[in-house]
């Protein structure tokens, strides 16, 4: 399964997708910023996006946004270390993690329902 994880913290980010990477079957696209991420959306469309809701510049709820308007919209999952905002952004999103989350709820989220690719 394809999956973006977009974030502006580069040390979540890496270890996200060395540790996603290593799971059987997903490749995982790393984006450090929302407007990197919709472009991306447009070319190669993912199952799945794990955004953060607080970056600089475009939001996670607007990268929830732009990834609903797609012909075939991923699953989204938005994360936030405030849990209020992300509480208000939940309804965007097919599940939300608070932060600090353990993988074993990633996992969970990930592996809840299979995906096919659009590409």
């Amino acid at each position: 399964m394809k999956i973006f994880v977009v974030d502006d913290d580069a040390s979540l980010l890496g270890f996200m997708r060395r540790w996603l990477a290593s799971l059987e079957g997903h490749e995982v696209c790393t984006f450090e910023n929302g407007a990197s991420a919709v472009d991306a959306l447009k070319t190669q469309p993912p199952c799945l996006v794990v955004s953060d809701l607080e970056m600089p510049g475009m939001s996670g709820e607007e990268v929830a946004q732009a990834a609903a308007r797609l012909p075939r919209p991923p699953r989204i999952v938005l994360m936030s270390g405030d849990r209020e905002r992300l509480e208000r952004a939940g309804k965007l999103a097919e599940a939300t993690l608070n932060k600090p989350f353990s993988f074993k709820d990633l996992l969970s989220v990930i592996e809840s329902r299979d995906c096919v690719s659009s590409s």
